[in-house]
């Protein structure tokens, strides 16, 4: 039997007393014993953050793992500094 898992979210706070990498370990090793493969080339990790980059130190992004500034998520448009403008953009898009 062939299982596969379309999308995974993974939400970790900032302050915590379980790093990233071991959180998303545990993301592994769940879908390993369910059977199931993460595909890493497709994996995404954005970072939320509030628009004042140089104030915050960007964690370090996971092995093999892209850090990008927007994603996709159920059809919404999230971006690194909160702001919507690339949804809101989209959706003008579709209407013009």
């Amino acid at each position: 039997m062939l299982k596969h898992a379309d999308d995974i979210t993974l939400l970790v706070p900032k302050i915590t007393d379980v790093s990233l990498a071991v959180e998303f370990l545990h993301v592994e090793t769940l879908a390993d014993s369910n059977g199931l493969i993460i595909n890493t080339g497709k994996t995404k990790e954005l970072v939320l953050r509030r628009s004042h980059p140089n104030k915050h130190k960007l964690s370090q992004c996971l092995e093999g793992i892209k850090q990008v500034q927007t994603a996709r998520l159920l059809g919404v448009i999230f971006q690194s500094s909160f702001s919507f403008i690339s949804q809101a953009n989209a959706i003008l898009k579709l209407y013009s």
